[in-house]
């Protein structure tokens, strides 16, 4: 199958840094090396365990890719036009020493899932806020302390996993949450939860444990009742 020349140009790159070819394959799963094609276009591209420090600029060229598996790589930074990637919906950067993220992040309109899994991630981005189309994200094992207040934007949001981090609070703003199914906090360092909490009409399991809260006070008690009598299992 032909190509773009733009995108066999930005594979060609990538096969540079790698000292290998990136084969064309009918599948591309969490562990392969390689790429699916569509239409001409590259449509997902795994790139798994293979010693890369960065992603080459020009990523924005895969204008049809829809998924990006780049996990336990050394990658410590993203280029900015990954934000440019508009028909991603899944990516995975999990076991990268990032620390941070670029703010264009927030510009994948289409994500639905994002993967970022002992990252050391200090921080997120505002811009996160803007990823309206984000179903589920996965922080866990990194070093957030806090979260930005735009996290309540998040409209689509329905598993949001937080498990050992470093947070002391959570923003009022986690109660617009409103569709979320799915909240894992347990491994943290939350002395309270946000009255917001209760809001959450529509969340089937709270994992709270873990977390200096525990035991509860009466008034965090009361709204854990709240979430129980709307039928969320909690766990602490």
């Amino acid at each position: 199958m032909a190509i773009s020349p733009p995108e066999l140009d930005y594979l060609a790159s990538l096969e540079d840094l790698i000292n290998q070819e990136i084969p064309l394959v009918p599948r591309v799963m969490w562990n392969t090396l390689g790429f699916t094609a569509e239409d001409g276009h590259v449509a997902t591209l795994g790139l798994y365990r293979q010693g890369l420090t960065s992603l080459p600029e020009k990523i924005g060229t895969l204008e049809s890719l829809k998924e990006l598996r780049v996990q336990e790589n050394q990658i410590t930074v993203l280029p900015d036009d990954i934000g440019q990637l508009q028909s991603l919906r899944y990516l995975n950067l999990s076991l990268n020493p990032l620390s941070m993220l670029p703010e264009p992040i927030g510009q994948l309109g289409s994500l639905q899932t994002l993967e970022l899994r002992q990252c050391g991630l200090s921080g997120i981005p505002e811009s996160f806020g803007q990823l309206t189309a984000l179903e589920v994200l996965w922080l866990t094992d990194n070093a957030l302390q806090i979260l930005p207040d735009s996290i309540g934007q998040l409209c689509s949001i329905l598993t949001l996993d937080l498990r050992r981090n470093r947070l002391i609070v959570l923003p009022d703003s986690i109660g617009q949450l409103t569709t979320m199914l799915e909240l894992y906090l347990s491994g943290n360092q939350l002395e309270t939860l946000p009255e917001s909490i209760v809001a959450l009409g529509s969340l089937e399991k709270l994992d709270i444990g873990g977390n200096p809260m525990v035991p509860l006070s009466e008034t965090q008690d009361n709204w854990i009742r709240i979430l129980k009598e709307n039928k969320c299992a909690v766990y602490m």
